[in-house]
């Protein structure tokens, strides 16, 4: 297009010093304006000058001008993410109870996160197996909020109970906690979250335990599996990629959107 615009205009000698000044000043503006990672804004990014760029590179939050640390950037990433996680739930409830008109059960409970503070994150498997009654419609709820005392909680109260263990790249809860989808069944979170970090950043795999279906056998996720994950590291970060703020690249509206029809979410 300039150069079009050149050709009408001036001769084969001014067109050459304009094409080059042109060119000097595309490299001069890559060098000094630079994007950096903004999870907490739609796109993904900021541009920013090279002097913001190259702070961001040694390790400055720059909407707060602070350095945080490795643990506190994950305990932020995490809890951000189970903040917007609990969002698109609760919209993918909306629409698949409310819009598409599926109904209502009263003995549903309502989405959101729920603390088992009887229980330890290492003796559920046992107990449950010894309370649920996989018989009746009922027998999950009443073992999960009569039989081991179930309590809605907030997010403040979920980062209470989250542990970092920067020694072994893993984060978990101090409570077993029980995510409710709102139509009776739930998800149960225990050292559930593998950290890793490389050249590219931060960023964790939420690996939950298990899927608590009414009227369905209790299965643990495969530990071999999970020792091999966590040895090698191997795995993707869908929607957990975190910044030196600490924001998680989960953009609530995209999940939600893929996974609001009865095949996803």
């Amino acid at each position: 297009m300039f150069k079009k615009i050149i050709d009408l205009f001036i001769g084969t000698t001014l067109k050459k010093i304009v094409l080059l000044s042109l060119i000097s000043i595309t490299i001069f503006l890559s060098y000094i304006i630079k994007t950096i990672p903004n999870f907490e804004k739609k796109s993904g990014y900021d541009i920013v000058w090279k002097s913001e760029y190259d702070k961001y590179h040694q390790g400055y939050c720059l909407q707060e001008n602070k350095i945080f640390s490795d643990e506190e950037l994950f305990r932020r990433g995490i809890i951000q993410y189970l903040e917007k996680d609990i969002i698109v739930d609760k919209k993918i409830w909306i629409y698949r109870y409310k819009t598409l008109g599926l109904g209502d059960d009263k003995e549903w409970k309502p989405v959101g996160y729920y603390v088992l503070s009887e229980l330890d994150s290492n003796d559920w498997y046992e107990k449950f197996k010894a309370n649920y009654d996989r018989t009746k419609k009922s027998g999950l709820r009443d073992m999960l909020f009569n039989t081991f005392n179930a309590k809605p909680s907030s997010i403040d109260d979920i980062n209470e109970l989250l542990t970092i263990d920067m020694s072994d790249m893993t984060a978990g809860f101090k409570k077993p906690v029980v995510l409710s989808y709102g139509n009776g069944t739930y998800s149960l979170y225990l050292g559930d979250f593998l950290l890793n970090k490389d050249d590219d950043g931060l960023c964790f795999y939420n690996y939950r335990e298990t899927y608590l279906i009414p009227e369905r056998e209790i299965r643990k996720f495969n530990k071999r599996i999970y020792k091999e994950i966590l040895k090698t590291r191997d795995f993707g970060c869908t929607h957990t990629n975190i910044d030196r703020c600490g924001n998680v690249s989960y953009d609530v509206e995209e999940v939600y959107l893929n996974s609001r029809e009865l095949t996803g979410g």
